[in-house]
């Protein structure tokens, strides 16, 4: 989880950026699927 929180700050491009980030991890955490970060 502080993964997931800790990834969604990395640079935030526009001002809803952060936002949408959010609502995708929220949908990993609800729909219980893996996370994969871009590599």
């Amino acid at each position: 989880m502080a993964r997931l929180l800790r990834d969604s700050r990395l640079g935030p491009i526009g001002g809803g950026t952060s936002e949408i980030l959010k609502e995708i991890i929220a949908k990993i955490l609800i729909d219980k699927k893996n996370y994969k970060p871009a590599t």
